[in-house]
């Protein structure tokens, strides 16, 4: 649960993920108990269904804006392979 505030920008928003990410990355395993995991791995779950819903959003209005243009991709497809390096079929499944 959290108990923060709301980030007041999305770049504040996409740091605190990574913070937050980077902190159960480096969790001492041998340490926690069965439990801790259980309720950390429906996080993760619960998080990576939010972040899939706004990857989608963002990547929907990207394309309407061409900006994959910006970076001389022709399509947001061919810019996810070469500019963030997703696998082919991958991007083929985002874009």
């Amino acid at each position: 649960m959290c108990t923060g505030t709301v980030p007041a920008t999305g770049d504040e928003a996409l740091d605190r993920i990574e913070s937050g990410l980077r902190y159960l990355a480096a969790a001492d395993a041998a340490e926690l108990p069965a439990e801790t995991f259980g309720r950390w791995l429906r996080g993760l779950e619960r998080a990576a269904a939010i972040e899939a819903a706004a990857r989608g959003r963002l990547l929907e209005a990207f394309d309407a804006q061409d900006g994959h243009l910006a970076d001389g991709q022709r399509t947001s497809r061919v810019w996810l392979v070469y500019s963030l390096g997703v696998t082919r079929p991958g991007a083929g499944r985002r874009a």
